[in-house]
């Protein structure tokens, strides 16, 4: 976790802050760029999951998601 967040830091998607409560703690928050990445990475979910659904159909959709939400 520690070297994804790392990774994270350096393409400048989030910064560290350490916590005000109890200074062992750091707290992980997005940036502006990160913000605007999570939104791009959203919209591409969602433009993915309306071609699967478009593909299987309302009936088969539904299907698709309940066995998913059974496993998960």
């Amino acid at each position: 976790m520690t070297k994804l967040v790392a990774r994270m830091v350096s393409d400048g998607l989030v910064h560290r802050q350490v916590a005000q409560t109890d200074h062992r703690k750091i707290n992980v928050l997005t940036t502006a760029l990160g913000r605007k990445r999570m939104m791009q990475i959203r919209r591409e979910i969602e433009d993915q999951d309306a071609s699967i659904q478009r593909q299987l159909g309302e009936s088969d959709s539904q299907k698709l998601i309940s066995l998913l939400q059974g496993i998960t």
